[in-house]
């Protein structure tokens, strides 16, 4: 897909376009005119916002069923140490959703890697699926409530 333009970019773009007609129209064409307008006209539709440009990984939920489906995931329990050691899935890790952002690096520093988030309810994981994100982990899945898994096979 092409490049989208903002409206200051179309703008800037118009307001060229309209110096050269007018140049091109007064008959007193002289080509070093034409010539810098065009320069500039070709550097500002070449400066674009790069976060515009930039792709932006989105948080898929899935049910407990899902897991199985999802290769080399990492499941993260985003509850506190208490409610961990209580009740979690097998092979999960404990990083609370109040450290995530800071802890996360120590147990998956590569972007690529499928992360699954899960918690009591579903807030805590949703919010830490977001900032998952938000730090440019590509594949993360939030599963939601603990409780939901409870009578899945």
């Amino acid at each position: 897909m092409g490049k989208r333009f903002s409206f200051k970019e179309i703008n800037v773009m118009f307001i060229f376009f309209y110096m050269f007609v007018i140049i091109v129209l007064e008959c007193e064409v002289n080509m070093k005119k034409i010539f810098i307008v065009l320069i500039c006209v070709l550097l500002l539709c070449g400066c674009g916002n790069k976060e515009e440009e930039k792709e932006v990984a989105k948080v898929t939920k899935i049910t407990c069923n899902d897991v199985r489906n999802i290769e080399n995931a990492v499941i993260i329990d985003v509850r506190t140490k208490e409610e961990y050691d209580t009740d979690h899935i097998e092979n999960s890790i404990n990083i609370s959703s109040t450290v995530i952002k800071f802890n996360i690096k120590a147990h998956v520093e590569d972007l690529e890697t499928p992360i699954i988030v899960y918690c009591q309810s579903g807030r805590r994981s949703a919010e830490s699926a977001d900032i998952l994100v938000n730090l440019g982990y590509k594949n993360v899945y939030d599963m939601g409530s603990i409780t939901t898994c409870y009578g899945e096979e």
